[in-house]
């Protein structure tokens, strides 16, 4: 917008295109009244000024809203079929995501009952190994199975005379 005297100038914040406000008497401050546009015209109208391009482009916009309002079934079956799939993978989602908690409930609770059977067994391994007295089971197996300690002269070492691991198929003399 150009400016046509100076005094319109002042009637602006420098800089910009804002209004500057008037302060009246009382001290209020107003906008100063917009002055209307006179020539509000489209530019295509304004360019060409004539009425037989102006009658083709109504009909096109007219042929253009027609097509728009009219019914396409061919977009509402493809819109509903989206939707079916979108509806379809949320409820895919949601049964997985139901049994994945299902799942982690049991295995927090599987971890549970683990623990406290691993606390129930060392509790038993310690009362086993509290109940093994070894004098008692060497008096039990000298008394009442006869069973001796041996003497050195009852022990035979075994002298080989290979440095193979082991001998298959042959007897040990």
């Amino acid at each position: 917008m150009a400016l046509r005297n100076t005094s319109e100038r002042y009637e602006y914040i420098y800089g910009s295109n804002v209004r500057k406000l008037e302060t009246d008497m009382a001290g209020k401050q107003t906008a100063k009244a917009v002055p209307a546009k006179k020539n509000l015209r489209r530019p295509e109208q304004r360019r060409t000024g004539n009425k037989a391009a102006d009658s083709e482009a109504a009909a096109a916009i007219q042929k253009n809203a027609a097509k728009f309002l009219a019914f396409d079934w061919k977009y509402t079956l493809v819109a509903l079929i989206a939707v079916i799939i979108c509806s379809a993978a949320a409820m895919f989602y949601l049964h997985a995501n139901a049994q994945l908690n299902v799942m982690e409930k049991q295995i927090s609770d599987l971890k549970t009952e683990k623990t406290s059977l691993e606390s129930k067994q060392s509790a038993i391994q310690a009362e086993i190994d509290k109940s093994i007295n070894l004098d008692q089971i060497k008096d039990y197996a000298e008394k009442k199975l006869h069973m001796i300690y041996p003497k050195d002269s009852d022990v035979l070492l075994y002298q080989r005379d290979s440095d193979d691991y082991f001998r298959q198929y042959e007897s040990v003399d």
